[in-house]
């Protein structure tokens, strides 16, 4: 099966004629367990991943991949770590030079890439699923302290430390008001960005809460505040907060929901129209529970997660017929009345 980097040999624009530029349909919404746009088209979506630096190509190939997905009857495209300062470019930093002393606020050159990347695959009728923090490495020249001794994304205290909040909301708000000069509107306003999540991949659950200052003693000072008006025991000498008994489980749902709601409203105050959502994992029951102050859930099964044996042959039948729980998987992150 031949690979072009400049084309494709199928095209299907012709099946989606009607699809082109994305967005002509007006913003889409959560209408009770699917999405539909404003003018009443029920939306489905089967697409693919950018990631890292690749969400930040050249101005000629933005044009030939935006065309290629097209053929190949790609709709929507996930921008994914665009944050994560190891990739080159990041949304933070074009090339690699010294050291950022913080994260402040987009590179001019990766926005505009990621601008007319952008337009192009809204010109070919292709949407886009817009991540906000992935990877993102939080600096000392932030205002935050300890940063080397937190890991990408600082998990799990970006969703409990009030100086972790604020950098996002500011990040959110750089990006949400944004104008893209290629389409003319800011990214709140585009109806071609279809949908966007909190955090990726993070809970209070699978992630250990590491005894890293100020967070730790921050995040022990919200539980006992939450034990002492919930009726349930805090003893600062014995307390695990990976314990996760059941006094732990009620803090933790309730914590995940108090942060999904705040950044929500926040970004409803920039304007922001589309669904959003907390997280893009299931990890248990309690985590899925998270998602229901959300305006859908969005969690991942896996074919053979990029574990290649000594054959493609053998990682594809290992992917279609000797995995199971794919669909169990997915089920499992189905949440009554949201799509």
């Amino acid at each position: 099966f031949p690979a072009y980097p400049d084309t494709a040999p199928i095209d299907l624009r012709f099946v989606f004629a009607d699809e082109a530029p994305a967005g002509r349909h007006g913003f889409l919404k959560a209408a009770g367990d699917h999405f539909e746009f404003e003018d009443g088209t029920e939306a489905r979506f089967w697409g693919t991943n950018f990631n890292s630096g690749l969400c930040f190509p050249s101005h000629d190939y933005a044009e030939q991949v935006a065309e290629r997905l097209a053929k190949y009857g790609c709709n929507i495209v996930r921008f994914h770590q665009m944050d994560s300062e190891w990739a080159t470019p990041n949304i933070f930093q074009f090339t690699k030079g010294p050291r950022q002393a913080n994260s402040s606020a987009p590179d001019p050159e990766s926005l505009d890439r990621l601008d007319y990347l952008i337009a192009c695959l809204k010109k070919n009728g292709v949407y886009v699923y817009l991540d906000m923090l992935t990877y993102r490495k939080f600096k000392s020249g932030d205002g935050v302290e300890n940063a080397a001794a937190l890991g990408d994304c600082a998990r799990p205290f970006n969703c409990t430390h009030p100086t972790l909040i604020a950098l996002q909301k500011r990040y959110m708000e750089q990006m949400w008001m944004h104008v893209n000069p290629y389409t003319g509107l800011a990214y709140r306003d585009e109806p071609a960005i279809v949908l966007s999540e909190i955090v990726n991949e993070d809970d209070l659950f699978s992630r250990k809460v590491a005894r890293i200052e100020p967070y730790f003693s921050h995040y022990c000072e919200l539980y006992r505040t939450w034990a002492q008006a919930n009726g349930a025991a805090f003893d600062s000498a014995t307390f695990d907060p990976d314990a996760n008994d059941d006094d732990q489980v009620r803090f933790k749902v309730h914590t995940m929901e108090r942060h999904y709601r705040d950044m929500i409203a926040f970004q409803r105050g920039l304007g922001v129209k589309i669904p959003l959502t907390g997280t893009n994992w299931t990890i248990n029951g309690a985590v899925t529970r998270a998602q229901n102050v959300t305006d859908y859930n969005d969690g991942h099964a896996y074919f053979s997660w990029g574990r290649f044996d000594d054959t493609t042959r053998r990682c594809n039948d290992l992917a279609l017929t000797q995995q199971p729980g794919r669909f169990g998987r997915l089920a499992f992150n189905r949440l009554p009345d949201k799509p």
